[in-house]
């Protein structure tokens, strides 16, 4: 299989958790970083297994992951440099899966949305952080 259809797959993959949470279509595209188009494409066609590499199954425990968290799935991906809605931060403050969730977004570089509590620049701070502690630039 080529890196490229890997990714699709895992792209598709997402799309379709996503959207059983309820994420439009035009932030799933915003998430993954591919045009809403693609997304609808997605959807259409059965959702692949998961990827074997990425064991996600704790996300069927997270707060967010329930229709009736209180919490729009919008909320979850603000706009780049937007603040976290207090409601998000409230929610994975007191998520089962936050730390895993937290851990899966800075393992897989999540660029967009509020993963564990943080957003994409505390993350990336987490990296640094993370980097600098076991000596490599």
């Amino acid at each position: 299989m080529s890196v490229q259809t890997a990714q699709a797959d895992h792209n598709r993959w997402r799309a379709h958790q996503m959207a059983k949470r309820g994420t439009p279509a035009t932030t799933i595209a915003k998430h993954l970083g591919i045009d809403p188009d693609s997304v609808r494409r997605y959807l259409r066609q059965p959702c692949p297994e998961q990827p074997h590499s990425q064991d996600q199954s704790w996300q069927t425990r997270g707060l967010c992951a329930q229709r009736d968290c209180g919490v729009e799935p919008d909320a979850f991906f603000p706009g780049y440099g937007a603040n976290i809605d207090p409601r998000v931060k409230a929610l994975c403050a007191r998520c089962p899966v936050r730390y895993q969730c937290r851990e899966s977004a800075i393992v897989h570089y999540e660029e967009f949305g509020v993963w564990g509590g943080t957003n994409a620049s505390e993350r990336r701070l987490l990296r640094r952080q993370r980097r600098a502690q076991q000596g490599v630039a």
